[in-house]
């Protein structure tokens, strides 16, 4: 579940962030990015993990990746298995 919450989140939130993104946080991230990322992963997510689980896996990586000041591709999955793992998931 890390690896695809990284690759779902972190590239949706890239592309509707750039096309769509009016709202800029941090380091030029947007809020749309990140609401529109957070939602698809969830439905990714869900086949993998129960529905609580991947809603609490999302709103963690997508405060990860909108507020992170250094790259989220290192810190989106490594705080996705330390979620996991501290859940008795991982």
């Amino acid at each position: 579940p890390a690896i695809i919450t990284l690759a779902v989140l972190d590239g949706t939130a890239t592309i509707i962030g750039y096309y769509f993104g009016r709202i800029k946080v941090i380091n030029g991230k947007t809020i749309e990015g990140s609401l529109a990322g957070m939602a698809l992963c969830f439905i990714v997510l869900l086949p993998f993990l129960p529905a609580v689980v991947a809603m609490l896996v999302v709103f963690l990586a997508g405060m990860v990746e909108l507020f992170s000041p250094l790259d989220d591709n290192l810190l989106i999955p490594v705080s996705v298995c330390i979620f996991l793992t501290l859940l008795g998931l991982g």
